[in-house]
């Protein structure tokens, strides 16, 4: 029976055992409905067509989420409307996309193992433009999703951001039929080596005191920058400096969550200071690290703060103003190097 004419139940069903055709049938049939939905909400069409594609989106992650398919249209609707009411709130517009976990399992593979699609979403997603991949995996897959966030990890005006995300739901909706019928890596595998190879160095690390095993896939050359500090160099050498400080003051370094997508790793960690210096270090930083040939040569690197404090300029743990006056000076007045930040 062709998949148009079966039920959605059947579709549902098919499409979470890894048939992507079932998926695209099913989103495809009520892609009509979903857009006037949108429409009515938002008045604007091309508002309206991003709030769809953004609807296939939200779905393609929370399938498994679906507790009855015979009532994908219901559901696929409420997520449409809650895209747009967001989008008119211009909030934090798709909350709870990846559960905000800690601990040493929480990274996206856990919660794309129940879809049997989730191999060729990453497929998909790693035929983007670089910019545009690192912005849709900071949206989609880790805790700093809002427009704001992603514009103060990646130094970019929020319009750049939404636009840059309006892109890449376009290039995924062509890129996810492209590769519907093909064969996909197995990015749980690739994405959990990556994690425990970046454990590995974070347990190495703490255990020498020495942070040359964290930064030993870095290039020479690397750029490395701090975007919401206005923050640009070459070399780790500073970073190198500040995590060995921070180590020999008794702070520690968990991973929550590392993404690995075609030459972009993105790394989550939280920092947990002594007892005697509860605020030696910020309390998580978020690291992208671009490697389009192996070597990592560009390193982006943005720290948390407290909800009760304005960022803080205290030196601490992988933080650039550990260099002090005169090694900020110094980075001045060698100048911001080329690449983009």
């Amino acid at each position: 029976m062709e998949s148009t004419s079966q039920p959605d139940r059947d579709l549902v069903e098919s499409a979470r055992r890894g048939d992507a055709a079932c998926l695209g049938a099913v989103l495809d049939r009520h892609r009509a409905a979903l857009l006037a939905t949108a429409l009515t909400i938002l008045g604007d069409r091309v508002r309206a067509e991003d709030a769809v594609q953004e609807t296939y989106l939200v779905a393609l992650r929370r399938l498994g989420d679906l507790r009855d398919p015979s009532a994908v249209g219901p559901w696929l609707r409420s997520i449409v409307r809650n895209v747009c009411r967001m989008e008119l709130r211009s909030t934090r517009e798709i909350p709870c996309l990846l559960p905000d976990r800690a601990g040493p399992d929480p990274g996206p593979e856990a919660e794309l193992e129940a879809l049997a699609v989730r191999d060729w979403v990453w497929t998909a997603l790693a035929k983007l433009p670089e910019d545009i991949r690192t912005t849709v995996m900071l949206r989609y897959f880790t805790r700093r999703a809002s427009y704001a966030e992603i514009a103060d990890v990646l130094g970019l005006p929020v319009g750049t951001v939404r636009s840059r995300l309006n892109q890449g739901r376009h290039y995924l909706s062509t890129a996810l039929s492209a590769t519907a019928v093909t064969m996909h890596p197995d990015y749980a595998a690739v994405q959990g080596g990556i994690w425990r190879e970046r454990a590995s160095a974070v347990e190495a690390m703490t255990l020498l005191g020495q942070a040359d095993v964290y930064f030993e896939d870095c290039a020479p050359e690397v750029i490395v920058s701090v975007p919401a500090k206005g923050y640009e160099c070459r070399g780790v050498a500073g970073e190198r400096r500040n995590l060995e400080a921070g180590l020999a003051a008794g702070v520690r370094m968990t991973l929550t969550r590392v993404l690995a997508c075609r030459g972009v790793t993105i790394i989550e960690a939280d920092y947990h200071n002594p007892p005697d210096d509860p605020k030696h270090c910020p309390p998580w930083h978020t690291e992208i690290r671009v490697h389009p040939n192996g070597w990592t040569t560009r390193l982006v690197l943005h720290f948390g703060y407290r909800p009760e404090s304005r960022p803080s300029r205290r030196p601490g743990l992988m933080v650039p103003d550990a260099l002090g006056a005169e090694g900020q000076t110094a980075a001045r007045r060698r100048g911001r190097p080329g690449g983009r930040g």
